[in-house]
């Protein structure tokens, strides 16, 4: 019974990360290099795009790092903005 709900989080989750990279004008491979430079942390283009498909999420000591390179606070990646 969990498993959907945790699949539609993760799904609601990329939605919100690919909403807050386009924003910023960015393409995937952007935002892994600016990850990296930024923040010295190294991940391949697939793992972005399994977070923006709800495949997977960055782990919790990612997630700061991830939202500061698409310019939002960890919390707009986490929960739905009132009225959306």
């Amino acid at each position: 019974m969990k498993r959907p709900a945790r699949q539609a989080k993760r799904e609601a989750f990329g939605r919100r990360l690919r909403d807050a990279r386009e924003a910023q004008g960015m393409r995937v491979s952007q935002a892994r290099d600016q990850l990296l430079v930024d923040h010295g942390i190294s991940v391949v283009v697939s793992t972005w795009w399994h977070w923006e498909n709800g495949v997977s999420e960055p782990s919790a000591t990612l997630l700061p790092s991830v939202a500061a390179v698409v310019g939002v606070a960890p919390m707009d990646l986490l929960t739905e903005a009132e009225g959306a």
